[in-house]
């Protein structure tokens, strides 16, 4: 997913430099530019900025406000200083804020990458997993009471969530300019999502003060009425405390323009809009749009009714037996001229309810399987010879359960690390993290860093085929 750094300079050409400098080495990373204080809070509130980038300060200027802001409700964007000098810094930020801005020294724009890239790998000191629902892992944050602050990306919607814990409690959460309960109950809800994990959590005051078990409940119902009403989601507007410091922080701004500039803007605009020709274009354009939906629709009746051969059959007059059935399941069957039989005809009855528990007690994981999908391949690697006879149990284990074993071979590895490769999809990826989580507790084996990677091994190696996962993890035998 595309990240971007912000970068708050008056001077275009530093921001060449660096955009320059960086490119080749980030490549979903994009740089943009605020030149005033109001650029800078705008860009906050609708992007998904990733690290801030600051111009020398001055005392002229209104950056400590800026500061404050972000401080105050982004916390969880680090603040590189361009200056150098901590002094010069801290001497302009006043209050009891205590805002944390790293000054960094007067290097080339060439040396920027190295610290970008230094600062970035901060925000996933603790790991990164992949979870199909968030959830669970805030649960499991919650029992172990740690302290963390997570990046949740969901790649499918294009969005970034933050979540932050303190001994195990969610304390605040954002989305772009949504703070605290809303934006918690709105993430919270994802599903198949990236969680880059910070073993560090910074938050100025905590802006939620119910428990994690009542966020979920409300996030789900929250979703639910969303499907049924088609609408948007409740309290999802600007959090109205961080509203007020905006509109502060915008009409301190020196750079802003003045009231007349304003009012001549504010009046052309009034012009434009009565403009024949600019009403007469967006008239045509809401016609050509409705049109365009009339069409699609038109067409997928069309491609149903194709698709559905007991509609082609079925008459103006006629019924259709199916739907007779599924709407008035109390009547009779309609008279139809079959062969008589000594026994009545049985209709396919739905599963029972008893039914559906069992399978759902048999597939703990709730995966829909189908005899279509392609079994997983795995193939174990293990570093050093102690770890071999563990590796081995762990093939049989998924034998056992049906998992196709490619192998099991020694791999020359730097650190002592267990590694799974196998190809499938996603959903392979959860049913092996199952069946691997199931053989470490059967077994009392301990997981160093507690957690588990995944990452798409044809993004770095292009001699891999698209779609093979690679899955490692610590292990540590008991005694």
């Amino acid at each position: 997913m595309m990240r971007e750094i912000l970068i708050i300079a008056k001077d275009h050409r530093r921001f060449q430099q660096i955009e320059k400098a960086c490119r080749p080495s980030f490549r979903n990373l994009t740089f943009i530019l605020a030149r005033t204080t109001r650029d800078a809070a705008d860009l906050l509130r609708e992007h998904h900025i990733a690290l801030i980038i600051l111009e020398p300060l001055t005392r002229r200027e209104r950056t400590p406000s800026l500061l404050s802001y972000i401080w105050k409700f982004y916390p969880d964007i680090p603040v590189l200083n361009m200056a150098g000098d901590r002094e010069s810094v801290e001497s302009l930020i006043v209050g009891e804020e205590g805002i944390s801005v790293q000054p960094v020294p007067t290097l080339p724009a060439e040396n920027w990458a190295e610290i970008i890239q230094q600062t970035l790998q901060g925000e996933r000191d603790g790991g990164t997993i992949y979870v199909s629902d968030i959830s669970l892992f805030a649960q499991m944050i919650e029992q172990e009471q740690r302290t963390c602050t997570l990046r949740v990306y969901d790649d499918v919607h294009h969005r970034v969530g933050i979540l932050f814990f303190q001994d195990g409690e969610i304390k605040n959460a954002r989305l772009k300019k949504v703070q605290g309960k809303a934006a918690a109950c709105e993430v919270l809800t994802w599903e198949s999502i990236w969680i880059d994990i910070q073993d560090s959590c910074e938050l100025p005051a905590p802006r939620i003060k119910a428990n994690l078990q009542a966020i979920l409940i409300e996030g789900r119902l929250n979703k639910d009425n969303e499907a049924d009403d088609d609408t948007a989601m409740p309290g999802m507007g600007s959090d109205r405390e961080e509203e007020a410091y905006y509109r502060t922080l915008v009409d301190s701004d020196p750079d802003a323009p003045a009231s007349s500039e304003k009012e001549e803007s504010t009046c052309d605009a009034k012009a434009a809009t009565k403009s024949p020709s600019r009403t007469r274009r967006s008239f045509l354009s809401m016609v050509a749009a409705l049109l365009l939906a009339l069409l699609a629709v038109t067409a997928y009746m069309a491609n149903q009714y194709r698709d559905n051969p007991r509609s082609q059959k079925t008459g103006a007059g006629e019924k259709d037996p199916a739907a007779t059935v599924r709407f008035t399941a109390a009547k009779p069957p309609s008279k139809t001229p079959a062969v008589k039989s000594s026994k009545p005809a049985r209709a396919a009855a739905a599963p029972s309810k008893k039914v559906i528990k069992k399978i759902s007690r048999a597939d703990p994981l709730k995966i829909n399987r189908s005899a279509a999908s392609p079994a997983p391949t795995v193939f174990l690697y293990y570093t050093f010879s102690k770890n071999r006879s563990l590796t081995e149990q762990l093939a049989n284990y998924l034998a056992a359960r049906g998992v196709a074993v490619g192998g099991v071979e020694q791999a020359e590895y730097t650190k002592n690390e267990v590694r799974y490769f196998h190809t499938d999809d996603l959903r392979g990826v959860k049913t092996i993290y199952g069946y691997i989580s199931a053989f470490l507790n059967n077994s009392h084996i301990s997981v160093a860093g507690s957690r588990f990677t995944f990452k798409d091994l044809s993004k770095n190696y292009p001699h891999v085929p698209r779609g093979q996962i690679e899955v490692w993890l610590r292990l540590t035998p008991p005694g």
